[in-house]
Formats: structure tokens, C-alpha cells, sequence
């Protein structure tokens, strides 16, 4: 009897080091953000930065996918003064108007949303490797810039 218990143990420890080298799957991803989500939400708003503040987070597990979703509110004013300060200290200043049709210009709006992208890949380059995990970011904007979207997989992190 000792002779097979032991080898029950032996093929356990074994197996202990795959588990641990395995990482955590999109089911746990799911259940973590849920976990924090139930923490931060009544806490919500949560200012990110100047300009964005963080309304709201939820996650879905869904045909092997865990959806992530996450709501912002960017206050334009407060953009358009950080880009007008940050000009301005370039020895590069703009009036306000010019900075209002940069930011509705399709560059301006490209440039803009390729920052708010690679900040959200920074922010959850953990989950680099791990399948079915689908982040989206929700933005509202203030006058007069409109909404926007922005979607990650996890597959598409470098």
C-alpha cells in the first residue's frame, strides 16, 4: 500500500510544476477583473489623468472569451488645455480654436486614439499570451469631440 501512495505523490509532484508554469487562462483573467470589478466600482469615478476618468469596468466569460469592458469619460476642455500647455512650453503655441479642429481632424483623431491604444496595451501587457482575452475601452467625450472604442486582443499584444 505505502508503495502506491508513494507513487501517487511522486506523479502529483510531478505534475506541480506544469500547473504553476500553465498561467492564468482567460476564465481567470475574467474572474480576476470581476473580482476587481466588484472592489472599484463603487468607488467609481476614479480620475485616470487630467482630462479621463474612469466610469465603470465589467467582464463576461463567454464562449471560451473573456470580454472586458472598461468606460471612460475624456473632459475635452481639460485635453485641449494639456496639448495647449504642452505646445506652449515647446515654444510651439497654438490658439485654442486650432487645437479644437486638430483634435476633430482625422490625423489629430488618429494620433490621438494610436496614444490612448498603446497606453492600454501597456496597462495590460500581463495578459500578453494569454488566449480569448478581448479588452475594450469605451470613451465619451465632452464637446466637441464624439466617442470612440478602442479593442485589444490579447493575441494582437507584442
Amino acid at each position: 500500500m505505502k508503495g502506491i501512495t508513494m507513487k501517487r505523490l511522486i506523479a502529483a509532484l510531478a505534475f506541480l510544476p506544469c500547473i504553476a508554469l500553465a498561467g492564468p487562462t482567460a476564465k481567470d483573467i475574467c474572474d480576476r477583473t470581476k473580482e476587481n470589478a466588484k472592489e472599484l466600482n463603487p468607488q467609481m469615478p476614479i480620475r485616470a489623468d487630467m482630462g479621463t476618468t474612469w466610469i465603470g469596468i465589467s467582464a463576461v466569460y463567454m464562449q471560451g472569451r473573456c470580454h472586458v469592458n472598461h468606460k471612460y469619460l475624456v473632459e475635452t476642455e481639460a485635453l485641449i488645455e494639456v496639448i495647449m500647455d504642452g505646445l506652449e512650453q515647446r515654444g510651439q503655441p497654438r490658439p485654442r480654436q486650432d487645437v479644437v479642429q486638430w483634435l476633430q481632424s482625422s490625423e489629430g483623431q488618429a494620433l490621438f486614439k494610436g496614444k490612448m491604444r498603446e497606453s492600454l496595451i501597456e496597462h495590460i501587457a500581463s495578459i500578453k499570451g494569454v488566449e480569448g482575452v478581448v479588452l475594450k475601452a469605451r470613451y465619451s467625450a465632452t464637446d466637441p469631440l464624439d466617442g470612440w472604442t478602442i479593442t485589444v486582443k490579447s493575441e494582437q499584444i507584442e
